[in-house]
Order: C-alpha cells, then structure tokens, then sequence
C-alpha cells in the first residue's frame, strides 16, 4: 500500500480520498468557525466548497453532494475541533491528556497494574480516534470517565496529589 504498487495506490484508494477531502471539509469549517465551531452533530450538514473533489476521478461516481454534506470526519479530533472549535478541542484533549500523563507517569515508574488496563485501553482508543469519527459513541466516553475514576480512587488511595 505504501509503496504504491497495484492496487495498494493512494492515489485510488477510496478510503484514503475520502479521508483526504474530509480532512479539506475541516479546514474550510475551521478557517470559517475557529473559535466555537459549526456546533454539535453539524459536520455532516455543513456544505463544503470541496476545491480539490476534481482532482480524485475516483469518487466521481459517488458524487460531490455525498461529501459537501453526509459524510463523517473520519477522525474524531477533527469533528472535535470543527464542531466546537479551538476551545472545545481544547478541552476534549485535556480530558484525554491527564489520564494518558498517569499512565506515562506508571509506565515510566513500572507500576502498571491490572487496573491499568483501563489507561492503557484509552490510548489505544485515543489513536483510534485518528481514524474513525466516534464522539457520540457510548464506549470512549465510558472509558474516559473509568480513566478519570482510576486516577481519583488512586489519589485517595495513596492519600497524595495527582502527579
């Protein structure tokens, strides 16, 4: 696939354009919505100007219509960041940064425990989210808040400050 031999070419995978024009769709809503975004569930309806669609002969049969409007993010840090903006973005990544720091700070110390499978499962999903749109799944935010939950239980556990 990498190397471009056959059918492994990008440059036809549908997968992959799609992801590319998605990727295009998020840039126009961020350079039009920086700040709080195009709003909840909104990436789907939003009407792109989708400029480079031309250049992917590929997805012409599906149609330009299918991805101005209809088509997921792909990617959940970029519905994230369309949806809510820069703020919202900000705030998504710290619910996920502080759990994933605890696990670095256990990993680093070898104190990874059987309760840590739960940490371990968020950075798994957190580079999931790179390839699929998954916000409004019920799964990652139940792994989020076990994440969150393990750091406090822990803190009060040992009695000491989250560090």
């Amino acid at each position: 696939l990498l190397r471009s031999e056959g059918e492994g070419d990008l440059t036809q995978d549908k997968s992959w354009l799609i992801r590319k024009l998605m990727i295009e769709k998020g840039g126009e809503i961020v350079n039009e919505y920086p700040f709080l975004g195009v709003g909840p569930n909104n990436f789907k309806l939003y009407k792109a100007e989708l400029s480079s669609f031309k250049n992917y002969n590929r997805l012409h049969g599906i149609g330009k219509h299918h991805f101005e409007a209809g088509t997921s993010a792909h990617n959940t840090y970029l519905q994230v960041i369309t949806e809510f903006g820069i703020l919202g973005a900000i705030c998504y990544l710290l619910l996920l940064i502080r759990p994933l720091y605890y696990l670095a700070r256990l990993f680093i110390r070898s104190n990874l425990t059987l309760e840590s499978a739960i940490l371990v499962s968020l950075f798994g999903i957190s580079i999931h989210f790179y390839t699929i749109a998954n916000l409004t799944g019920a799964l990652p935010w139940f792994i989020i808040g076990l994440s969150w939950a393990l750091i406090h239980v822990n803190k009060l556990r040992t009695g000491k400050q989250w560090n």
